[in-house]
């Protein structure tokens, strides 16, 4: 098995985006730079590594004759200012002005760097300074009834709620600051990116300290491919946020996108030093020692990550990849199993698992799985696939074709699955289909010598010799050293 194969089906079906290890993209914990799904602005705020969970209420705002919010002072974090262009942020800021220690951006990527020694060179971020309150202008009204929409949903009734609260200017700050950051995802969903980028822009302008729009803006840069700017963003963040260590993670992910593992590693290091609880930090840690080929500390994080979360599936799926690549089959059994345990209608795992229980040799388990997986994805092609040339190994050429009937009924152009079900018509001496559908593969451009030397077996045994001498003839110029082609030209009578 390809040393990423179990990450690449976790990756798949577990709508996981662990892409570090396998394309340097996005990991685990989310992608960089999607919009919010729902209710942007509206997030309730979460521990470090853990996802903001969506409230279903009203955000809160100043009502008429209340006093005014006393948030942090508004130093200015030196945000960059670029020309707008494609982004995906996802901005979460609540009235209030969600400053540093309120403000909830969307969990940040978990994209991992390496250091061979797990340490990295860089200087963990400084304690966030403290933030001194100074008062805004007072509200001049009760917060618009048009909020309640603005915050609900990416639709376009709540991008024109947002844009009539905007518009009104008569608002408090902290609620100007929350439209603007809501209408920018509204307006990534309906990819105007220029529009969207400047909202995020006027945010900040607006509140510079406000550290959820910051990473917000960070993950449009992402998209944009300014990586620099990006993570300048980021770094600005850290400066003023109350729980750096979301801002570290994702700030981590960039480095590692960049090519800066050492700067990468370092992060992580600082996070886990703030919390060494922290099971998505240990899990993302561990995807970059794996990068590095340092199996034996990502083991390490990752028992501990999952020590502290038994529910992380692509964890055990990571772990199986770890181990089989250590060798050690059996633990990565059990892992893949845990993760079947926690997703057991999940049918690309449990073809993992029998392509683990095929290289084992074990091939009635396999089937049993592939057949378990069948049953909850019926119209898998490739799950077909695999089950077929089961079939095949174990000598039931019958249910082979049976399995590869449906593969060609869903895409003729499969050329392997008509060699594999040429080579079963061969077996039950159907010698007729046998030349038919390994004719058919040779047209496809399946071109090996057994593909050659069993067209040419089925010819013998329907007497034509003239195309079997040229099929024999045709597999020793695709393998000059073909014994099965030698021998069937000798017996033949016709030279090499």
């Amino acid at each position: 098995m390809r040393r990423s194969t179990v990450l690449w089906l976790a990756c798949v079906l577990l709508s996981s985006a662990c892409g570090p290890v396998l394309a340097q993209g996005a990991p685990p914990g989310g992608n960089v730079g999607t919009p919010a799904p729902t209710g942007v602005g509206n997030q309730q705020q979460a521990p470090s590594g853990q996802p903001a969970r969506p409230s279903a209420q009203q955000p809160a705002a100043p009502q008429r004759g209340a006093p005014p919010r006393q948030p942090p002072a508004a130093q200015q974090p030196a945000a960059s200012q670029p020309a707008p262009q494609q982004a995906q942020p996802q901005p979460t800021v609540t009235p209030g002005g969600q400053r540093p220690g309120t403000a909830t951006a969307t969990e940040p990527a978990q994209q991992p760097a390496a250091s061979p020694t797990g340490t990295g060179t860089g200087q963990p971020a400084p304690p966030p300074p403290a933030a001194q309150p100074t008062q805004l202008p007072p509200a001049t009204g009760p917060v618009p009834s048009e909020m309640a929409q603005c915050t609900t949903a990416n639709t376009a009734a709540s991008l024109e709620a947002c844009s009539r609260v905007i518009s009104d200017r008569r608002v408090p700050r902290d609620v100007l600051v929350m439209a603007h950051a809501n209408r920018a995802s509204v307006r990534l969903q309906r990819n105007e990116v220029d529009l969207a980028l400047a909202d995020l822009n006027e945010a900040i302008r607006l509140d510079p300290r406000n550290v959820a729009a910051v990473m917000a803006r960070s993950q449009v840069h992402v998209r944009r491919g300014e990586l620099d700017r990006a993570i300048a963003d980021l770094s600005n963040a850290l400066g003023v946020a109350a729980d750096p260590l979301p801002v570290l993670r994702q700030r981590a992910s960039l480095h590692q996108r960049r090519g800066d593992l050492e700067a990468a590693l370092a992060d992580l290091n600082a996070a886990i030093d703030r919390n060494p609880q922290d099971a998505a930090t240990l899990h993302q840690r561990s995807q970059i020692h794996a990068l590095r080929n340092e199996t034996d500390r990502a083991i390490a994080d990752l028992n501990e990550s999952l020590r502290l979360n038994r529910d992380n599936l692509v964890a055990y799926a990571e772990r199986a990849d770890i181990r089989l690549r250590q060798g050690d089959r059996v633990r990565a059994l059990a892992d893949i199993g845990e993760a079947i345990r926690l997703d057991p209608r999940n049918s690309r795992l449990l073809a993992l698992r029998a392509r683990l229980h095929q290289e084992a040799g074990q091939n009635d388990a396999a089937i049993t799985d592939l057949t378990a997986a069948l049953a909850i994805d019926r119209n898998n092609a490739e799950i077909l696939m695999q089950r077929a040339r089961l079939h095949w190994q174990a000598g039931n050429a019958d249910r082979a074709i049976v399995d590869l009937n449906e593969v060609i009924r869903r895409n003729n152009r499969n050329g392997e699955a008509y060699r594999l079900r040429g080579l079963a018509h061969a077996r039950r001496g159907d010698n007729d289909r046998a030349v038919t559908d390994l004719t058919q593969a040779i047209n496809l451009n399946v071109r090996d010598a057994e593909v050659y030397n069993a067209r040419a077996e089925a010819n013998l045994r329907r007497n034509q010799r003239q195309q079997a001498t040229a099929d024999f003839r045709a597999a020793l110029q695709v393998d000059a050293n073909n014994q099965v082609a030698r021998d069937g030209l000798r017996r033949l009578g016709v030279n090499n």
